[in-house]
């Protein structure tokens, strides 16, 4: 199987979508029936704005968009990284990590001082995901209805946030 990483594109925003559906549907049913799933909600037009004031990144295997994921930049010199996203059929093929590690290059070259993003406390694997990828919880909050964490990676300076 062949995969690559590279910047999403226009054409890519369909594919962006199905992915982010499938992979946070896991997602929302961990948290609760009744607790809405912001990424569940988004349109087209969101991502359409997401590649015009972030950066998109998509992984392709062989050919297929299976997965993406976005950061942006916060006062503070941090890299907020939302979406993290693998289409369920197409995990376990090393697409999260090969994710990951592109924004951890290119968060380095571009000069950020940390990365942070959120996800559900109480996800083991997602949790486990980025304590593997250097990660750790810095403060919880339960602004969502449900315990999110708030994770950092330093990557020149202690996360402030």
């Amino acid at each position: 199987m062949e995969m690559t990483i590279r910047k999403a594109l226009p054409k890519d925003v369909p594919a962006i979508l199905a992915v982010t559906h499938h992979a946070f549907e896991a997602y929302a049913r961990a948290v609760g029936p009744d607790i809405p799933v912001k990424a569940l909600e988004e349109k087209r037009q969101d991502i359409e704005a997401d590649l015009m004031r972030k950066t998109v990144l998509v992984a392709v295997l062989d050919g297929v968009v299976a997965g993406s994921i976005r950061y942006e930049r916060l006062p503070g010199n941090l890299a907020y990284v939302g979406r993290v996203g693998v289409d369920p059929k197409y995990q376990r093929f090393g697409l999260g990590r090969a994710l990951m590690e592109a924004v951890v290059d290119r968060c380095k070259k571009e000069g950020y001082d940390a990365m942070v993003l959120h996800t559900a406390s109480k996800l083991k694997e997602q949790v486990r995901f980025y304590y593997n990828n250097g990660f750790y919880i810095h403060s919880t909050t339960h602004d969502r209805g449900y315990i999110r964490a708030l994770f950092c990676r330093e990557l020149k300076q202690p996360c402030q946030k």
